[in-house]
Order: structure tokens, then C-alpha cells, then sequence
């Protein structure tokens, strides 16, 4: 059976995730949609479903023609940006 991904608003450590699972998983062969969020002060588009003005990710996710690229570093292939997390912690 043909598979997708989609995100449902998560932020870049969310979106992280969904496109390596995307690209390890051999069912998913339908394209999906996974909205574009960004650092505030790395905006790379202004097109494109903006859910939240911030990112706790230090580098926006990329994308090339349309599709989001797989983060390619350790782990998941992205950074925490650990003085976002202290701005925005609420407990």
C-alpha cells in the first residue's frame, strides 16, 4: 500500500523527523505536505503555510524545487538553538 507523510504544524524538529522517516520508509511514495517554518531571523520564503513567527532550530530546513531536502547532519541533521528554548520555556 502507497504511503505519505504530512505534517500537521510541527515545528523543525517535528518536520526533522517526518522527512527522514519519509526517505528511510519504502512505502512512502506519495508526496505529502509539511508546512515551512523558520527561525525568525533566517527567513528563507515568505510563501508557503507559516504557522509560528519562530523556530527553536538554528538553521531553517532546506528546500530545492518545491520539496523539502532530508537534513543530513547527526542525528535528525538539525541544531537547537538552546537560548530559544530558555526564551521560550513556560514552566
Amino acid at each position: 500500500m502507497s504511503c505519505d507523510v504530512n505534517g500537521s504544524m510541527e515545528m523543525g524538529v517535528g518536520n526533522a523527523a517526518n522527512l527522514h522517516l519519509a526517505a528511510a520508509t519504502p512505502v512512502i511514495t506519495i508526496p505529502g505536505s509539511i508546512t515551512i517554518n523558520q527561525p525568525a531571523e533566517h527567513q528563507v520564503t515568505r510563501v508557503a503555510g507559516h504557522f509560528y513567527l519562530d523556530d527553536v532550530i538554528r538553521e531553517p530546513l532546506a528546500y530545492e524545487d518545491g520539496c523539502l531536502l532530508v537534513p543530513d547532519g547527526p542525528g535528525l541533521g538539525i541544531e537547537i538553538d538552546e537560548a530559544k528554548i530558555a526564551k521560550y520555556r513556560t514552566g
